[in-house]
């Protein structure tokens, strides 16, 4: 699979979402360890989830940026910082193909598409929005998040995760696809995924368009996303 051309230095911003427990944080560690010569750059709420002294280290740019030395660099961030954060991992001189930032913490899911697609910045295009779930525990999960219904109909991307787990795993997959029927749907187990699927997720500008207030907007009583 070939990395699309979005536009002239146009870097894709993936926003990656799912509940306690998914596995989203296990799948950005597999991505930042086996980004195979993409140069990811990564958004999170704090280091200390991110396995950053399982990897090679080349330096620290700053107090909040470190750089891997597989190119990649990773920024622990607010979400006010989030534009400041975009607009450097941007800049032609880091070589970063594509921005992924993980939820946790820094704002709900729909939130930050907002804030991407509201980001004035030339460089960056909204990559997409890749749901993490659990297999093993997704009936519970709607159970006690109804509002993930709403993510995976949002999602460009669904990862199925810890499918090995889940005894039902061909109907949670049944389910999950008719719940995301606009998204591709990829089964996993501990996060495992090419990195390649962050490109192919990137949507339409037609159904960029067709995103809705109420798609982009949390509604009252909804919960937090977790790690």
């Amino acid at each position: 699979m070939s990395k699309p051309s979005p536009g002239p230095q146009q870097i894709p911003v993936v926003v990656l979402a799912g509940f306690l427990g998914s596995g989203k944080t296990t799948l950005l560690n597999h991505l930042l360890h086996r980004s195979g010569g993409t140069r990811i750059g990564a958004i999170v709420n704090d280091f200390g989830a991110i396995e950053i002294d399982a990897m090679a280290v080349a330096g620290a740019l700053g107090d909040s940026t470190v750089s891997l030395g597989n190119g990649c660099l990773c920024c622990a961030v607010d979400a006010s910082e989030l534009d400041v954060y975009l607009e450097r991992l941007a800049h032609p001189g880091t070589g970063i193909d594509v921005i992924v930032i993980e939820a946790s913490g820094l704002a709900e899911p729909q939130e930050l598409v907002r804030m991407v697609l509201a980001s004035e910045h030339q460089g960056i295009v909204y990559g997409g929005l890749v749901e993490v779930v659990d297999a093993a525990e997704f009936a519970d999960t709607r159970a006690k998040h109804p509002e993930v219904d709403r993510h995976l109909a949002l999602a460009d991307l669904v990862v199925v995760n810890k499918l090995d787990r889940a005894a039902d795993g061909e109907r949670v997959l049944a389910l999950v696809r008719d719940l995301a029927e606009r998204a591709a749907v990829v089964p996993a187990t501990y996060g495992r995924i090419d990195p390649e699927f962050l490109f192919d997720c990137r949507p339409s500008e037609e159904r960029i368009g067709q995103l809705s207030f109420d798609d982009l907007h949390e509604h009252t009583g909804d919960g937090a996303d977790g790690t």
